[in-house]
């Protein structure tokens, strides 16, 4: 079987099948260019309808719930060469792990399954069954998904859906996230472990703290480069961000949203060491929106969220954004070198060259609260 170049990304799973079915180098060629330009997919258990994860501890593989907008289900295929063979291994992005071998993956106690570096993650060979894959490491043992989503290697003498060890393989091309409404607006943070190459339903933004670490000014991405924190701003209410895979977006000047690939546990110890994106009560306009101390009832951070590093000292227990300094998103604006610059007034009118702490005031026809 021979295929034509170009091969687009959605054809990865068929250049799989023609390389596996016909082991020429032209489609062996074909399968490393469609890989090259489909690096990221998605890894799907037939029988269990679970999408290929990780562990919350990152130890082992595990499959969990198929879900368009959990980025820890996205994987990285990196064709490496080994002594002049081309070979496959597979890289969980949000964890920084290679998957190891397939043998007892499960059930191994020092969680030796995932690897810290690509040599000594295993490799992996993608053989064409049916529609599917039959997924093998290196050594020839097949990835199956057990009934209580463990993954391990498969065992013929267990009795189970042959479907448990197959896989659909289909390439990641965006994530979806689901935005919190506030005043009929909605927001969200993201920090992904790829590169974005356009965002639809929502605007990207990055922050830079002014100097007292007390507000942050918001500028407007339109390619996100990899682990760059972002706040997600729509004017609609409950809406989708569709945030597309790719791109060779690099950073460019400051951003002082932090974000995390894994889920930060909260404790009483390092709970002052973040401010998070979230609705707070307000006396004057009911639900408002900052970045605010989390409070004990908030168990995590998790995964794939942007938050403000406040390990300094000189960070404020409430971090305003320049849409409205925790007044709601009902009055969300990109403040500009204009807006820093204009003219503040108290509640009487009369301008004031100085704001205090807990004080209301008004500018550009806004009230805000000095936290």
């Amino acid at each position: 079987i021979a295929l034509t170049l170009p091969v687009l990304a959605a054809n990865v799973p068929t250049a799989f099948a023609a390389y596996y079915a016909d082991k020429t180098s032209e489609n062996l060629t074909v399968l490393e260019n469609a890989l090259e330009a489909s690096t990221y997919v998605r890894i799907k258990n037939v029988g269990r309808g679970k999408a290929l994860g990780v562990s919350d501890d990152a130890s082992y593989p595990h499959g969990k719930t198929w879900s368009l907008s959990d980025a820890g289900l996205i994987w990285k295929i990196d064709v490496v060469d080994d002594n002049g063979v081309r070979k496959m291994k597979m890289h969980h992005l949000n964890t920084k792990k290679y998957l190891g071998t397939v043998w007892n993956m499960y059930h191994e106690a020092t969680g030796a399954n995932m690897k810290d570096n690509l040599t000594d993650g295993d490799t992996w060979s993608f053989t064409p069954k049916d529609s599917h894959f039959i997924l093998r490491d290196g050594g020839n043992a097949v990835m199956n998904c057990e009934a209580n989503d463990n993954i391990n290697r498969w065992d013929d003498g267990v009795t189970q859906s042959p479907d448990n060890v197959s896989w659909d393989v289909t390439v990641a091309e965006n994530v979806q996230l689901t935005l919190n409404e506030v005043n009929g607006k909605s927001y969200a943070t993201a920090y992904l472990p790829f590169p974005v190459s356009a965002v639809a339903g929502a605007k990207a933004y990055v922050g830079t703290f002014n100097d007292a670490q007390t507000a942050i000014t918001l500028t407007e991405k339109n390619a996100i480069p990899a682990n760059e924190g972002v706040v997600l701003i729509s004017d609609d209410a409950a809406a989708t961000a569709t945030l597309t895979i790719g791109g060779n977006a690099v950073k460019e000047g400051t951003n002082d949203f932090s974000g995390t690939n894994t889920a930060i546990t909260l404790s009483d110890e390092n709970r002052g060491n973040f401010r998070v994106l979230g609705p707070k009560a307000s006396d004057a306009t009911g639900l408002s929106i900052g970045f605010f101390k989390p409070s004990n009832s908030v168990e995590s951070i998790p995964a794939n969220r942007a938050y403000v590093d406040a390990s300094s000292t000189s960070t404020a227990s409430s971090v305003s954004v320049n849409f409205g300094t925790v007044e709601g998103l009902g009055s969300i604006v990109t403040e500009t070198s204009e807006d820093a610059n204009s003219p503040i007034y108290d509640l009487s009118g009369r301008r004031v060259m100085h704001t205090v702490k807990g004080g209301l005031y008004i500018r550009n026809g806004k009230k805000f609260l000095v936290k």
